[in-house]
């Protein structure tokens, strides 16, 4: 009995798909595009909303969100993590036209536009939850899409109230994690680069040591 054979990594390809085919057309990504692509990013108070005439090209602000949408949705709560998605990830390719953001610079996004992030994640969940999701699958499974015309889908002034409140929590809980964790990992960046110094230094040190003891 033979195994199933795959694709031959050595193979040149003739026929090259487009990146864009790759996203079915009901796919969460393209919700999340046709949503970033209404939205009025300088009235939303999101820096450099408007590109700099001059100097270095900035990145897009809509492009940075679609990648902060995406990792809300699948709890990505670290700016590293998002910039790995960006170089592995079909589905975060898609979403930020193949640009690579290093961590730093999506740190600063969110540091940069923190009131206007939480406001516009609020706006997106709620869309989810009244026309795309289920209210289980929002910020849980953003690869499925699942119609939900059930009785709970009612609200009176009290429910949608609990709804707005629960919502704000769970963002609040996201990005507070994204912070503590990037604080982490910098912290963790830095005692590496302090090692390599300890090394050198230690043998110095003790050869001192040795010197002293030897004169005594």
């Amino acid at each position: 009995m033979r195994y199933k054979e795959g694709f031959n990594k050595q193979q040149t390809i003739l026929i090259q798909k487009y990146l864009d085919e790759y996203i079915p057309q009901d796919h969460i990504c393209r919700a999340i595009q046709a949503f970033t692509n209404n939205l009025n990013m300088q009235k939303l108070g999101y820096k450099y909303a408007q590109p700099n005439q001059t100097g270095n090209k900035l990145y897009n602000p809509k492009m940075m969100l679609n990648l902060y949408i995406y990792g809300y949705l699948h709890r990505i709560r670290s700016s590293r993590r998002l910039q790995a998605e960006t170089t592995k990830n079909l589905e975060a390719m898609w979403l930020t036209d193949e640009l690579t953001p290093d961590d730093k610079t999506i740190a600063n996004f969110r540091s940069d536009n923190a009131v206007a992030l939480k406001q516009t994640f609020k706006a997106f969940t709620l869309i989810l939850t009244n026309y795309l999701y289920s209210k289980e699958l929002v910020a849980t499974d953003g690869v499925k899409f699942r119609a939900n015309n059930s009785r709970k889908n009612n609200h009176n002034t009290t429910t949608l109230k609990t709804k707005i409140d629960h919502i704000d929590k769970q963002i609040n809980e996201h990005l507070n994690a994204i912070e503590k964790n990037d604080q982490q990992e910098n912290k963790e960046e830095k005692e590496e680069k302090k090692e390599p110094i300890k090394h050198r230094t230690t043998p110095k040190t003790n050869q001192k040591t040795q010197r002293q003891k030897n004169r005594l």
